[in-house]
């Protein structure tokens, strides 16, 4: 959780991790920043927006490794001036999702959540990323028939009527660090 003016107030164990090995963003102080010393400051005028006019903003952000982290910023509501932290705004809950490691996440998301099997999921994803069933089953080493027979119960289980109320379902699935 961050004021306005990115002062930290909670972090989770992910969180503090992230910000320790400062890949992406670094504590100066109390306060987040990029940890890019060219960065251009966009990552404070996100949660600056998000605490002073309470809309949820997004961004995608390097790591010194080569990974893209997404960063999403939600307002939070209650508390002395509008929010439960410092800095002139409401305070501002940010969920940061590792992009690159997002695909393993989905697939075991997916399995707990629906009910699907490891095939499945695996399928279901793929469909998330925009392949076609030929493209999944030629990946797969699979019959196209078996694909388009495992997609039906795919959606069956995500109570869908077509494949690209699948895809939505996996591309909107949450995926945060690990914490």
């Amino acid at each position: 959780m961050l004021g306005a003016d990115c002062r930290l107030s909670y972090a989770n164990r992910a969180a503090r991790s992230m910000l320790a090995t400062a890949t992406a963003l670094r504590l100066r102080g109390d306060r987040v920043q990029e940890a890019d010393p060219d960065a251009t400051g966009s990552f404070a005028r996100m949660v600056a927006a998000t605490a002073t006019f309470g809309n949820t903003n997004a961004m995608c952000i390097g790591t010194s490794h080569g990974s893209r982290l997404m960063l999403t910023t939600k307002p939070l509501r209650g508390g002395a001036g509008g929010g439960v932290g410092g800095g002139g705004g409401g305070s501002v809950l940010m969920l940061a999702a590792d992009m690159d490691r997002g695909e393993r996440q989905c697939a075991s998301q997916l399995k707990s959540a629906f009910g699907l099997t490891a095939a499945e999921a695996d399928i279901a994803r793929a469909l998330g990323t925009g392949a076609s069933p030929a493209e999944t089953a030629v990946a797969r080493g699979a019959l196209l028939s078996t694909v388009q027979s495992q997609i039906k119960s795919i959606a069956s289980k995500l109570g869908c009527r077509r494949q690209s109320e699948i895809a939505a379902i996996v591309q909107t699935m949450p995926k945060f660090l690990e914490d």
